[in-house]
Parts: C-alpha cells; sequence; structure tokens
C-alpha cells in the first residue's frame, strides 16, 4: 500500500469509524462484525480477530494504542455503540412433543343450512332422448 492511501486513512480514521458503526465490547474498540469492513478502516488494510463468549470480531490494524486502539481498556462515548457484554439464556420448559392440548369446550355443532329438493315421481319416456 502507498504511503498516500495509508496517510489518507489516518487522516480519516475517526470519521470512517463512525461511519462504519464501530463498537466495542469488553472494552475493546474499534470493532467491527466482519473482515471487510475492518480492513477498509484499517489505515494498513489489515485487521486482528478478538473472540468473545463464541463470537469473532473483527479490530483495524496499524492504530494507535490507547488513542485510536484499546484491549480491555476503553471507555464508551455517549454516541458510540456497544454491544452487551453478557448474555442470557431463558429458561423455557420443555413440553413432551407428544403432548396435545384439547379444547376446553368442543365446537358447537353446526347445523344443516341446506335441503335438497325432493325427488321428481314423474318419468320421462319416449323423446328425442336429448337435442
Amino acid at each position: 500500500m502507498s504511503k498516500r492511501i495509508e496517510f489518507v486513512k489516518r487522516k480519516n480514521l475517526k470519521k470512517n469509524l463512525k461511519k462504519y458503526n464501530a463498537f466495542s465490547v469488553y472494552g475493546y474498540y474499534p470493532l467491527f462484525n466482519d473482515a471487510q469492513t475492518a480492513e477498509t478502516v484499517s489505515p494498513l488494510t489489515s485487521y486482528h480477530i478478538h473472540e468473545f463468549e463464541g463470537v469473532e470480531y473483527y479490530m483495524p490494524e496499524g492504530l494507535k494504542m490507547g488513542v485510536t486502539q484499546f484491549h480491555g481498556d476503553y471507555q464508551q462515548q455517549s454516541d458510540e455503540q456497544e454491544v452487551p457484554q453478557t448474555t442470557q439464556q431463558i429458561e423455557q420448559e420443555e413440553l413432551p412433543l407428544t403432548q396435545r392440548v384439547e379444547p376446553e369446550e368442543p365446537p358447537p355443532t353446526l347445523e344443516r343450512t341446506y335441503t335438497p329438493p325432493p325427488p321428481t315421481t314423474a318419468s320421462r319416456t319416449g323423446g328425442s332422448g336429448g337435442y
């Protein structure tokens, strides 16, 4: 990478961190959900990975430690996004798959609404049998 591109990326770093929604997890900043964004923001067009609770996050390389890059000691600013640092598991009562819930009252019996016409007693005889 040229020195010019690296210079421009460093100059625009803070603007790009905001533009690409950098966030912090456990005081690690700036992090991104995908490697491509971390590369785009990085002055060196490279990144390294941090894993928290089984999730990988991507941090741009070429930043200045304690100024634009933090490893556990970042204090979030009020206008920045932070990923929750704990996970909660919601326990649900497991029901057997074969259990069936019946309605409390049976559905009402439907009354017949159609009455067929009475059968005809006259028989047809003769004629042309149609057309």
